[in-house]
């Protein structure tokens, strides 16, 4: 997200919308989401990513905690 912005501010070549969601769905919600706050709030106004990014954090955070008890872990010994 910051490397796209300030692409975006230098008229570089950019990342499309479309890699920065499935990298957030992939994974990479956490650090999308904190690309959409302060100080960057890059592509904060975009529905779609209002929307999708959000939900992809929720879907990552659920699928931890389902391996994790899958495996007979505590969550939180995994980090």
């Amino acid at each position: 997200m910051a490397f796209d912005k300030y692409q975006g501010k230098r008229n570089g070549w950019r990342i499309s919308e479309l890699t920065l969601l499935l990298l957030a769905l992939i994974g990479g919600g956490m650090g999308t989401f904190l690309g959409m706050k302060a100080p960057f709030y890059h592509k904060a106004s975009r529905m779609r990513f209002r929307m999708i990014v959000p939900l992809s954090l929720v879907l990552t955070t659920i699928i931890v905690l389902w391996v994790a008890f899958y495996f007979g872990e505590s969550p939180f010994t995994l980090f």
